[in-house]
């Protein structure tokens, strides 16, 4: 009785996942971005600090909002800048 019941179980449950499309499985968020499965099946990337883009692939150039002051030099790093000031 017990194996008819876990048997039965099985199917029931591979049918069910055999329907369901996990699309985080074949994501693509890279940089550390994480994926997440909406309860409709689409999937988004969620990014790290310092990334954007619909798959994290676009680093922040922060040095386009803060840039340099005194004839500085800015360099864009991934989470922050360095600022070289000649004066």
């Amino acid at each position: 009785m017990i194996t008819r019941v876990v048997i039965a179980t099985f199917f029931i449950w591979s049918s069910f996942l055999k329907g369901y499309d996990n699309t985080c499985l074949s994501s693509s968020c890279l940089n550390g971005g994480t994926c997440v499965t909406s309860g409709s099946g689409q999937h988004s990337c969620h990014c790290a600090v310092g990334y954007t883009g619909g798959s994290c692939s676009v680093n922040i150039n922060e040095c386009a909002a803060y840039p340099c002051r005194n004839n500085g030099t800015c360099i864009d790093k991934v989470l922050g800048v360095l600022t070289n000031s000649l004066s």
